[in-house]
């Protein structure tokens, strides 16, 4: 069975980036069109995550673009 792989400079790169957009769209400048844009944005990042994870999972710890 696969093992979840360990949390990794891109996996903490996402969070930072999605953290920072909701405290841009959420505290700094709440604006409607601001926070709908983070959220597509949010939305699109997760999706690009989700592959790399499962390239993660499916070929382990080797990082693709070596």
């Amino acid at each position: 069975m696969t093992h979840i792989p360990a949390p990794d400079r891109i996996d903490l790169a996402a969070l930072t980036i999605v953290v920072g957009l909701l405290v841009a769209a959420y505290v700094i400048y709440p604006a409607q069109l601001l926070q709908v844009s983070v959220w597509f944005t949010i939305i699109m990042l997760f999706i690009c995550w989700s592959g790399y994870f499962v390239y993660r999972l499916a070929f382990g710890e080797a990082q693709f673009w070596e």
